[in-house]
């Protein structure tokens, strides 16, 4: 489920459709499946929930349900990457931006995990 909110992921020039950021919480737009089983736009928060020894990424929905989608061990942050003619750039965090990021990790001391955004934007 992460991945497709976060493959999805989309901004705009519209402040209420900008993909923020930071090292625990990522709010953006990007398409949900509705009641019937389509798809359409929905604005969503992920979040870290840093637990005594692991970290739990949580999304809520914009219902308001908050599901628990996975575990990693330690303690995790986001970071966001935007790739570049020469490579690549990681950030602490992502600003009120009419671009999404390239990716966002989540990052523990022994283990990254890389969700890449199709990169929609403005």
């Amino acid at each position: 489920m992460a991945r497709l909110l976060i493959r999805s992921a989309e901004a705009a020039p519209d402040t209420g459709n900008r993909f923020v950021g930071n090292a625990l919480d990522a709010r953006f737009t990007t398409s949900c499946r509705a009641g019937a089983g389509w798809l359409e736009r929905c604005r969503v928060s992920l979040s870290l929930d840093r637990r005594p020894d692991t970290t739990a990424l949580l999304v809520e929905m914009p219902q308001g349900q908050v599901l628990e989608l996975l575990h990693q061990p330690g303690t995790s942050a986001f970071r966001y990457i935007a790739r570049e003619a020469l490579g690549e750039t990681w950030f602490d965090s992502w600003g009120e931006n009419i671009l999404v990021p390239d990716a966002i990790a989540i990052v523990s001391g022994s283990d990254t995990l890389m969700f890449v955004t199709d990169g929609r934007g403005g």
